[in-house]
């Protein structure tokens, strides 16, 4: 074993060695950038290469830095006589990455999917438990892909500044469609939800606030709204309620006050009539023939759709017939082909299906 400048052109990541999805090296940049490599990583030889499984995230660091700048062009690290055996190469890069910052959920999820040995071995050397592992491997069925991951740890790190979800969050949010995915992570870690408190996530979503702030990040990050053309028309089919409820309250108003009929009432606030034809009343009181007559009459047909309501006035009350929607005035449920009585006279209904 013995310190060596290597090469950085000779110098890469031991396969074995990249347990993580997504490595972020910015300060670090910085910071070897200005005083330079402090700490050796752990290499071993292989014919001419050299294989680092220790120190990853610096050997990106100033690989990236020489791509960018062209230096610095050497790697300190430490040569070791011959490669480790799996199990015990697999330890010390565990432990290594735990002391200084623990696998996430994004890379132990990749590990169990993509590196299942690594896997394994980790359940055998006891660092990561079977139920977990038996858990993520449950997650399969929502075809989750390693680029998924790789960018969900990122869009974490620049909306928190850390991974905060579990694998509990990641369950829900892989039964969402894949364009709404990235959306639910972003909103998920900058609000830092717990995955408990989540019953419906695709409804939390839609009814989520959305602040300018974080709609700009979301900009930042190439991510869209999947549901703010669904918030928007939810928004306005809730003010069209309101104003109907409103105008409701208004009409009972009145009827309470003084009962109006309709040819009285302004524009804005008549509710909109479907037209009867009416026999014209009787000046005197109708014999009992012409009252069975009237009887054996054939009622008005009155068409309403299927998710509407006919509105009508009959003896100075505002009556509304509803096959859909229950309006807050006197009520009458109705069927297809129905024969209704109200106020003393019969009437029709026939139901439409909206096309």
């Amino acid at each position: 074993m013995k310190l060596e400048s290597v090469p950085i052109t000779q110098a890469e990541p031991d396969p074995q060695a990249l347990v993580r999805v997504y490595y972020n090296t910015k300060e670090l940049e910085e910071n070897i950038a200005k005083v330079g490599q402090i700490e050796p990583v752990v290499a071993y030889r292989k014919d001419d290469r050299y294989y680092i499984y220790v120190g990853i995230r610096r050997y990106f660091a100033i690989k990236r830095l020489y791509e960018r700048l062209g230096r610095p062009g050497f790697i300190l690290a430490v040569i070791e006589d011959q490669e480790p055996e799996p199990k015990a190469k697999i330890e010390r890069i565990y432990s290594e990455n735990e002391i200084r910052s623990p696998l996430s959920v994004y890379d132990m999820i990749d590990l169990v999917f993509f590196k299942r040995d690594i896997a394994e071995m980790l359940v055998e050397i006891g660092k990561m438990k079977k139920h977990f592992f038996q858990h993520v491997l449950s997650l399969r069925n929502y075809d989750i892909t390693e680029d998924d991951l790789r960018r969900w740890s990122e869009i974490e790190m620049k909306v928190s500044g850390e991974v905060r979800l579990n694998i509990d969050h990641l369950e829900k949010i892989g039964r969402l469609a894949p364009e709404k995915r990235d959306f639910a992570v972003a909103l998920l870690s900058g609000k830092n939800m717990p995955a408990n408190g989540i019953y419906d996530l695709g409804t939390m979503l839609l009814n989520a606030e959305i602040d300018r702030d974080f709609v700009e990040k979301l900009n930042g990050l190439g991510i869209k709204d999947p549901y703010e053309e669904e918030r928007k028309a939810e928004l306005s089919r809730i003010d069209v309620k309101r104003g109907e409820e409103k105008l409701k309250e208004n009409l009972l108003e009145r009827e309470k006050a003084t009962p109006l009929p309709p040819e009285v009432l302004s524009e804005e606030d008549r509710i909109p009539e479907i037209e009867t034809h009416e026999a014209p009343e009787a000046t005197e009181e109708p014999s009992e023939s012409e009252k069975e007559e009237r009887a054996e009459e054939k009622p008005p047909t009155v068409a309403i759709w299927e998710d509407g309501n006919a509105t009508l006035w009959l003896n100075d009350k505002l009556y509304v017939f509803y096959a859909g929607a229950e309006p807050e005035v006197i009520r009458v449920k109705v069927e297809d082909k129905q024969t209704v009585e109200a106020e003393g006279r019969k009437f029709r209904f026939v139901i439409m299906e909206r096309k």
